[in-house]
């Protein structure tokens, strides 16, 4: 009987060569076959459990997968690459503070590893704790000064916390490192135009789109960009040959007046897949914004930028930013001031709102600058992906505690904000 069972478990490494000539071939299916055969024939060998959590993987049995990956790790405690697979996992599960005790052990045991502190500052990100992200990603970059990824990803960090020219930094480190990465070029190029610098980015945009000339974005933008830096006579963007009918050709018809922006943004909702729609919708109301400050027609600018704020998807994280920046330039002190204060009628309370802030940690500090006891305040937040989205609200029962705790804020906070204003409730 034990000369049987050994005779059987020799067939074992014919099942993990079987194993291989299917994950070649692409065929996931017969190789989890494969190796789960394989496990059978010798339960005792944990590496094949590795083997078959990273086929799950492929076949987003994430949860099978992670299953997989627990069993390997019982065994083998200290594997750092483990961890770090098995922590990107559950990251992309929404378990953030379980992936950080995986990235922290396997950081633990491999200090040095980029694409472990990576993935490190991935789960504090998700966490919003994005000043420790920043330092886990200042150690990256220390242990790997050539890796582009690590400078990226900093650089989007840099952008959230409004370190503009940090983030421009960063982008333009990893662009040096990597000339042709798109998603570097494309972040360069927004920071460049968010900061006003309309002539770099356009160049930005252009060696994009030279590099990538099925892509139609860079010719969006390159072209916002040279009438937004006043370049009058420049020609219409013209989408590239190859994108098909539908998304976002809309937005080509709206830059070459072809469309308006009420047809633009009711194209954007007619997508199937209702994730795509959200993006289109994004997408939409930032190119008409544009579109209108393309026109000099900064009071519907406006009305489509405010959209921005409380549309669900919006695409790149620096696309909301320029968004929210170009809005506080929109705003004169006169008309903040006007709206600072709303009269509650049905609380008979004065309601002063201050936000959105993209950092709890300034949010907290603002709070605190105009707090009283003459009043009830509140911090709101709101999580989207890696953004915060927060406001200060505090009622006051008259006018004159309100503008008491206006100067008072103006004096204590150097922080750059926003008066918004809030409807009657």
């Amino acid at each position: 009987c034990n000369q049987a069972l050994l005779l059987i478990a020799d067939f074992a490494p014919w099942h993990v060569i079987l194993r291989r000539i299917r994950a070649i071939r692409g065929e996931w299916e017969q190789a989890a076959e494969e190796i789960s055969l394989a496990i059978l024939l010798r339960p005792e060998d944990s590496l094949l459990r590795l083997d078959r959590a990273r086929i799950l993987n492929n076949l987003n049995q994430v949860k099978e997968s992670i299953q997989n990956y627990d069993d390997f790790l019982k065994q083998n405690p200290d594997h750092a690459t483990a961890l770090m697979e098995r922590g990107s996992l559950l990251l992309s599960i929404q378990l953030p503070k379980r992936a950080m005790k995986d990235f922290s052990r396997a950081r633990s045991l491999q200090p040095k590893d980029g694409e472990i502190l990576r993935l490190y500052a991935d789960a504090m990100t998700t966490m919003n704790r994005l000043p420790e992200a920043i330092a886990v990603l200042d150690e990256a970059i220390a242990n790997e000064p050539n890796n582009p990824e690590s400078y990226l990803q900093r650089g989007s960090l840099q952008a959230t916390q409004r370190h503009f020219k940090q983030a421009a930094e960063d982008f333009q480190k990893g662009v040096n490192l990597d000339p042709k990465n798109p998603t570097l070029l494309a972040n360069l190029g927004l920071i460049h135009f968010l900061l006003g610098n309309f002539k770099q980015a356009e160049q930005i945009f252009q060696q994009s789109a030279t590099l990538q000339p099925n892509d139609p974005y860079p010719l969006l933008w390159r072209y916002i960009a040279l009438k937004r830096g006043g370049v009058q006579d420049a020609p219409h963007p013209i989408a590239p040959l190859s994108l098909k009918q539908g998304w976002p050709m809309p937005l080509f018809a709206l830059l070459q007046e072809k469309s308006s922006p009420e047809e633009t943004f009711k194209a954007s909702r007619k997508l199937p897949n209702s994730k795509d729609q959200k993006v289109a919708e994004g997408e939409a109301l930032f190119y008409i914004a544009q579109y209108h400050l393309i026109r000099k027609e900064q009071k519907s600018a406006k009305e489509w930028l405010e959209r921005i704020l409380t549309a669900e998807n919006t695409g790149e994280v620096v696309v909301r930013l320029i968004a929210e920046e170009t809005l506080k330039k929109l705003e004169t002190p006169a008309s903040i001031y006007k709206k600072t204060f709303v009269y509650d009628a049905k609380k008979k309370q004065i309601v002063l709102r201050i936000g959105p802030f993209t950092d709890l940690q300034i949010a907290k500090q603002t709070f605190k600058s105009i707090e009283s006891k003459n009043y009830t305040m509140y911090i709101h937040y709101l999580i989207k992906g890696s953004q915060v989205v927060l406001s200060v609200r505090a009622n006051f029962l008259n006018r004159e505690s309100a503008e008491r705790a206006m100067r008072t804020l103006k004096e204590k906070t150097s922080q750059p904000i926003d008066i918004l204003e809030i409807n009657n409730e």
